[in-house]
């Protein structure tokens, strides 16, 4: 198979030695490797590499593999999933939760394959350790337990403290693996020992969840030697796996009674043989793990740790597949809060608002509540003869003055002789319709705050638009398209 490399993680070394020994694969393309060209270089002679991921022959690249944060990356990373390539993702705790809910949707449309590369998982000591639980040697699992010490990066203070990116790169991995050996964790709890915000004098973190194995995972600095060990306690022996030394590999001891201890290590040669077929496994095998699920679950462990920092307290987590639907219910569900709040402080400033501008007295406000008012537009041009909407209008008005007992206002003109002549013209048709009381409850006003009337009544109306339109959106949901797990897993529900 021919690959192509996108981005200037080191951490892709491995792999890419891997290849470069196997022959029946090759690397023949990279970009955008920045600093990490000469160590390509020296890994791989043979490599093209170009200064752009445009210039890559994308056709021809059974698949590409694509290791770092910087948007450049990540954005190549979008594009070669828009044309359904095959994608080896070495994920980074830097790239963050957002970038790797943008691959998937991206996926989704393009039903291209996602697979991501731990190298942890395909360690020959690691698998051994899996089929060891598998088979149930150790009993069950009662306990695991994580603890690294690392090299803090190095800080002008000159003090030995972790910073919060190498807790999260080293935590991304191990989550992996203690989910790999454990199974699904939904509840985080997170302990940092922080040193007036410059640094991290140790992290803790516990893993749970009902009917699994508890985690526990901790991490601290160190001024010597970096050390990891992970211990995995059952009810018939222990395992432990650790690493000694930064350069040195894993190594696997079993345990199944004080004198009966199992070591297992294997060579460099071993381990590319490894790390090859493993490969080919994940990449042929649609069921093979770890996938794009497990990578998603992950990272969304990792972030639940901030918040169980920010909040102080175990964070219960709910998994869904990500998905346009999903991200439109997620984004519906916040947009849904925010309008009602937004409603209830709007209704509130309406309110306050009428209140404060409005200047009619309990005379008008009543007589224009039941329809009573006969304004200008009631009347022909410039006089007292009723139009004939003006007829209606008193009719309607003379048909119901027996039951309402409010005022007849007419609305006052600048012409004292044509507002006597109106009230003359409304009493009279009043009268003929055997309207009660009609000369007393018949006046003519100054009608105030009718601009202030309008505009109140604009303001109500913009005040429900929002939810009207936010109801209407909802059916946007049917619309966007539900995750490619969901689509696949309909076909064998029927059957």
């Amino acid at each position: 198979m021919d690959f192509a490399l996108i981005g200037d993680d080191p951490a892709v070394l491995p792999l890419i030695q891997a290849i470069a020994e196997a022959p029946e694969h090759r690397l023949t393309h990279a970009a955008n490797v920045g600093a990490f060209r000469s160590d390509l270089k020296r890994c791989c002679t043979s490599v093209d590499v170009v200064e752009r991921w445009e210039l890559l022959p994308i056709e021809s690249i059974d698949a590409v593999i694509v290791s770092g944060r910087d948007q450049a990356t990540f954005s190549a990373a979008k594009q070669i999933v828009s044309h359904g390539r095959q994608i080896l993702f070495f994920p980074q705790a830097a790239q963050g939760l957002g970038v790797i809910y943008e691959l998937t949707l991206s996926r989704d449309e393009s039903h291209a394959n996602l697979i991501p590369i731990f190298l942890d998982r395909f360690d020959p000591r690691v698998v051994e350790l899996q089929n060891v639980l598998e088979r149930g040697e150790l009993g069950r699992i009662l306990h695991l337990q994580v603890e690294a010490e690392l090299a803090p990066n190095p800080r002008p203070n000159g003090r030995v403290l972790l910073s919060a990116e190498q807790v999260d790169e080293r935590l991304l991995r191990d989550v992996e693996l203690l989910r790999t050996l454990a199974g699904e964790y939904n509840q985080v709890t997170a302990v940092y020992s922080q040193a007036d915000g410059s640094g991290l004098a140790m992290a803790n973190v516990t893993l749970s969840a009902e009917g699994v194995s508890e985690s526990s995972w901790s991490m601290k600095p160190t001024a010597g030697r970096q050390v990891w060990k992970l211990t995995v306690t059952g009810e018939d022996g222990s395992a432990i796996l650790s690493v000694d030394g930064e350069d040195n590999g894993y190594q696997l001891q079993i345990l199944r009674s004080a004198e009966a201890v199992e070591h297992y290590s294997n060579d460099k040669g071993d381990e590319c043989r490894s790390l090859i077929k493993s490969l080919e496994r994940v990449m042929h095998d649609e069921s093979a793990r770890p996938n794009w699920t497990d990578l998603t679950r992950d990272f969304e462990i990792v972030e639940a740790t901030h918040r169980s920092i920010a909040r102080r307290r175990t964070i219960d987590l709910h998994f869904e597949t990500t998905s346009e639907r999903s991200v439109f219910k997620s984004q519906m569900t916040v947009a849904g809060c925010a309008l009602l709040v937004l409603t209830l402080l709007s209704l509130l400033g309406l309110l306050a608002a009428g209140a404060l501008l409005d200047n009619r007295d309990a005379l008008q406000v009543n007589s224009e509540s039941v329809g009573f008012v006969i304004d200008a537009d009631d009347f022909r041009l410039d006089s007292a003869e009723l139009s004939v909407s003006g007829h209606n209008h008193v009719e309607s008005i003379a048909r119901r003055m027996a039951q309402v007992p409010h005022s007849v206002l007419i609305a006052k003109s600048d012409d004292d002789n044509l507002d006597d002549r109106r009230r003359q013209t409304v009493t009279v048709e009043l009268k003929q319709l055997r309207a009660p009381d009609v000369e007393r409850r018949t006046l003519i006003v100054e009608l105030r705050g009718q601009t202030v009337s309008w505009l109140m009544k604009i303001a109500r109306v913009a005040w429900v638009i929002p939810l009207v339109l936010f109801l209407v959106l909802q059916i946007l949901l049917f619309v966007a398209k539900p995750s490619s797990e969901s689509r696949e897993k309909k076909p064998s529900q029927r059957e």
